[in-house]
């Protein structure tokens, strides 16, 4: 309610400084008033910002020079408040010719050209945000960017090449996800050394990134579903989130040892993966699911503060140390589809610290929809060790068949031909295949935890 007050009154202010001319006002906020402005060009220099929901207007046609007399401008930003339009209602048949060079912020969501104007000099751009544009490249040559921080070209599909950023040297974020037609980065971001966030999510015809460079501030860098990049991005040793599921990259280099920050990597979906990595004992989270690893070593041993192992549907998985029963602080333990595991290591159940979710195939033995302590399918086992009876923290086990063990009264047996009848656990219990359906989450937030 206060901010909607304040929101009025503050336009009521602005209004006020030209009832009848809204090209004298500070700030534009009225759609009516901005496409009188841009159409008939009576922009003046007494307007500092623009703010435009696209999402709310028919469809527009500016000029060339529709921001020509506004050489004061700060702020612009054309904006979606709705995804339900998915194509922009602004137009520029023919181009645009100027900017003003005094812009700190440029949104555009959805830039209707293939680049910016010539004469555009973003020596004092601040933020760069043109999201889903028809971009096929910004401009040609080094730019004055020394006060860009931010910069989100994300689902411009048209986008061929990024410009020399050399010049960039404040630049802290850069989105570049969904840009399907991006090949390459340049080599100037070796300059970005205040560069905290890189996401290049779904660039699918990315073939390289550059290397032999050291990101000294890089922290985030989003590579999911680069399906042809080949090489390791070892591109900085402080990253402490690292993915890179189902791309080409068939190997980790042993330097990931001596990576100080890394807490979370995820590779899933990496087909070409076949040798569990060596990594550094400050690693709390991994997903190699989906890949082609044959072996969890004795090495597991060192990941100390791991908490979260994910390596489900590994179809060439047949051997797990028995070393992974020493990780203490281990919550989640997920092997659901290794089918060919041959000995899983009795003494994770022996160990005190038992983790909390075990999902694993072994035998002919599922449940229903459990609170998650514990989940058989499909295994080969016809009993399960005693041991395995003397963990509080395993309150359910089902099983489709008849299994020697002595079970103590806390343990709930279930026939799972019938488990629609007899199970009632509670609705708010989420589907244990959930857990890996959000696992990139999960891992960028014990990051964001760490970091915060």
């Amino acid at each position: 309610m206060m901010h909607n007050l304040l929101q009025n009154l503050g336009r009521e202010v602005v209004c006020a400084q030209s009832v009848d001319e809204p090209g004298q006002r500070q700030f534009l906020v009225d759609a009516s008033e901005i496409y009188d402005v841009l159409v008939d060009n009576t922009g003046t220099g007494a307007v500092l910002g623009i703010s435009l929901d696209l999402s709310k207007i028919n469809e527009w046609s500016l000029n060339e020079r529709s921001f020509g007399g506004m050489h004061n401008l700060m702020f612009l930003k054309f904006y979606k408040s709705s995804l339900s339009k998915d194509q922009t209602e602004l137009h520029l048949p023919r181009g645009l010719d100027y900017l003003p060079r005094k812009l700190r912020l440029l949104h555009w969501d959805a830039y209707p050209t293939r680049s910016l104007p010539r004469s555009f000099r973003p020596e004092f751009l601040v933020v760069l945000n043109l999201r889903e544009s028809k971009l096929e490249k910004l401009w040609e040559g080094e730019q004055p960017l020394r006060s860009l921080s931010h910069m989100d070209l994300s689902m411009s599909g048209n986008l061929k090449e990024i410009p020399d950023l050399s010049k960039a040297v404040n630049m802290e974020e850069l989105c570049l996800s969904h840009s399907s037609s991006l090949v390459m980065l340049p080599s100037s971001v070796k300059n970005l050394n205040k560069l905290v966030v890189l996401e290049m999510e779904c660039c699918s015809k990315l073939e390289s990134i550059p290397t032999n460079i050291n990101l000294e501030s890089l922290s985030i860098l989003n590579l999911d579903k680069c399906s042809r990049l080949t090489t390791f991005p070892d591109v900085s040793s402080n990253i402490g989130f690292l993915s890179i599921s189902e791309t080409a990259i068939e190997q980790v280099p042993e330097t990931i040892v001596s990576w100080p920050n890394l807490a979370a990597l995820d590779m899933s979906g990496c087909k070409n993966l076949k040798t569990f990595p060596c990594l550094p004992d400050t690693i709390e989270w991994l997903n190699f699911s989906r890949t082609e690893i044959e072996e969890v070593p004795s090495g597991v041993k060192n990941l100390r503060r791991l908490s979260k192992l994910l390596m489900n549907s590994c179809m060439k998985l047949r051997s797990i140390s028995s070393c992974i029963s020493r990780l203490e602080n281990i919550e989640t333990l997920d092997f659901l589809g290794c089918k060919n595991v041959v000995n899983f290591p009795v003494e994770i159940f022996e160990s005190s610290p038992f983790c909390h979710n075990l999902v694993m195939e072994m035998g002919n033995i599922q449940n229903p929809d459990l609170p998650r302590p514990f989940y058989f399918r499909d295994s080969y086992i016809d009993t399960i060790p005693d041991c395995i009876t003397r963990h509080c923290k395993l309150p359910f086990v089902n099983s489709s068949r008849p299994v020697s063990s002595n079970i103590e009264s806390n343990f709930i047996w279930f026939d799972q031909t019938r488990k629609g009848e007899e199970w009632h656990g509670d609705d708010d219990d989420d589907d244990i295949s959930d857990e890996s359906a959000n696992k990139s989450d999960n891992g960028r937030s014990i990051y964001a935890r760490k970091s915060s």
